[in-house]
């Protein structure tokens, strides 16, 4: 009755910030990686590896510019070759160590949205080449679809020096001002629209600063979200646009993700996955959630293989649902589906040995190039 459906309006208005804004299309985006790898008497002793992002068939047509800004470079191939060149050497003679692990050179790609508004990927750097510790460097590629350009902060956001206040309050109110060199504001006005890192979702947009940028490496990254909600009046509104049938987001291992899981409460949530290792000897392991300051693991048990997840947000009646779905890889891949709340996870279903969409293509060289 006209009741119950002004209720439902109401409802769905407080639940879901993005039923005010206009929709978009998503575009769907494949995966492969390059990777040179130098083999030991033991094992692998010096790696170089990249993640790379393709599109195909009608969005290829769509988007060819876009499809362009994503191909790897022969720039990239170069430094590749380069880090393998300046490392093999020395690599192979730290073998003789028993505690050795190779060194390795790393750039993992994380999609956290993809529309025709935009691409947005965080990328995870990892480099050891030696020494008391390795780097990490967090970054965000972000780029417009039809026009194939790289974007700035300066694109998104109408008023930079409300974006630098707005950041300087939120890293000092999650990490306290002595974690910092000095002045997350001061720092933070000596950069230009080109250094920040950040990738935007459907709730927010997120900014990452790795160690030894706004302090010291014991510290670690800093993450910080401004909310679309929060902000609507200083960001482009197209931008806080949202697929109709909810999305998929790419979850690394071990990271902060920030999102609201209940729009009806005003607190934020922190999200990260990981693994819980029952067993010493092999890799044994349950899939381990923390929701905030709670951790909730899997009743299943996973025996090695490879684990990748992502984060499922799928609306309905008004509201959004959201599910982890977690790919599990030994000879095929099933697909482990929990939905996801502030109170832990749930397993929905499993789907078996199934065809994950994709493309692999192997060549090898002297490098052992896959």
């Amino acid at each position: 009755d006209g009741d119950n459906l002004h209720a439902f309006d109401e409802e769905k208005e407080k639940n879901n910030f993005q039923v005010e804004v206009s929709k978009v299309n998503p575009i769907q985006l494949y995966k492969d990686y390059i990777a040179f790898e130098e083999w030991g008497d033991r094992g692998v002793v010096c790696s170089s590896k990249r993640d790379i992002i393709r599109i195909f068939d009608d969005e290829l047509e769509k988007y060819p510019k876009l499809n362009n800004a994503l191909n790897i470079s022969d720039k990239t191939v170069e430094q590749m070759t380069l880090f393998m060149g300046d490392n093999i050497e020395y690599a192979l003679e730290e073998e003789k160590n028993e505690y050795f692990g190779g060194y390795k050179d790393e750039s993992k790609l994380y999609v956290q949205r993809a529309d025709d508004v935009i691409v947005s990927i965080r990328e995870n750097q990892y480099q050891y080449t030696g020494g008391a510790h390795p780097m990490s460097v967090f970054t965000g590629i972000n780029i417009d679809p039809v026009t194939g350009e790289t974007l700035t902060v300066s694109d998104v956001f109408t008023d930079s020096t409300i974006l630098i206040e707005v950041l300087s309050e939120k890293l000092i109110e999650k990490y306290g001002e002595d974690l910092f060199y000095t002045s997350p504001e001061e720092l933070l006005n000596e950069y230009t629209p080109e250094q920040f890192s950040w990738t935007t979702g459907y709730q927010g947009i997120t900014f990452y600063f790795s160690p030894y940028e706004l302090a010291p490496y014991a510290a670690g990254a800093q993450y910080v979200t401004i909310w679309f909600e929060e902000a609507k009046e200083w960001i482009d509104e197209k931008y806080m646009s949202a697929p109709k049938d909810g999305y998929v987001a790419e979850l690394p291992f071990n990271e902060e993700v920030h999102l609201d899981l209940n729009a009806e409460t005003p607190e934020k949530d922190v999200l990260t996955v990981g693994k819980n290792f029952v067993e010493e000897t092999v890799e044994v392991f349950q899939m381990a959630v923390s929701i905030n300051d709670e951790t909730y693991f899997s009743e299943e048990i996973f025996y090695y293989g490879d684990l990748k997840t992502s984060l499922a947000c799928v609306p309905d009646q008004g509201r959004n649902r959201y599910y982890l779905y977690a790919e599990y890889t030994i000879e095929g891949t099933d697909l482990y589906v929990y939905e996801l709340t502030e109170n832990g996870i749930k397993l929905q279903g499993t789907l078996e040995n199934v065809r994950m969409p994709g493309i692999v293509l192997e060549q090898w060289d002297s490098y052992h190039q896959t």
